[in-house]
């Protein structure tokens, strides 16, 4: 994926969802999938990465219920939405 993003210059708002107990999910994919991207110099270029880690033994791998996920989401996208509405209205 980081071949990519470096590919087109460009990399867009990432918003991960990891369960802390899944550990081989931190170790094997968000460990070096954010070592890779450090290693394009966009962390500190206006990339926007939100992280929502949260802790479920019960869960391991498998995904929040789906009405939390929904609450998280619907969050997000109004974030983004205000961000891009504040950057317009500034220009």
């Amino acid at each position: 994926m980081t071949n990519f993003y470096k590919s087109i210059y460009y990399v867009p708002t990432i918003i991960y969802y990891q369960n802390i107990v899944a550990t081989y999910d931190i170790n094997y994919q968000i460990t070096p999938f954010f070592k890779e991207l450090n290693k394009l110099n966009v962390l500190d270029k206006g990339t926007r990465i939100t992280y929502h880690m949260y802790f479920d033994e019960e869960k391991g791998h498998n995904p929040q219920p789906k009405d939390q996920a929904l609450k998280i989401i619907n969050t997000d996208i109004s974030n983004i939405l205000s961000t891009y509405e504040s950057i317009l209205i500034n220009d």
